[in-house]
């Protein structure tokens, strides 16, 4: 069975996308720093 997912109109945007690469790459950054600060010590 194949699963439909709705796509706003806003999601076809570049920008869109692009903001939520960002938004992933910067999460994807505080992950990394947070478990290198529980290493240090």
């Amino acid at each position: 069975m194949k699963e439909e997912k709705y796509i706003f109109s806003f999601e076809k945007l570049d920008v869109w996308q692009m903001a939520v690469d960002l938004a992933d790459h910067v999460l994807g950054l505080l992950e990394k720093i947070l478990l290198n600060k529980h290493t240090f010590y």
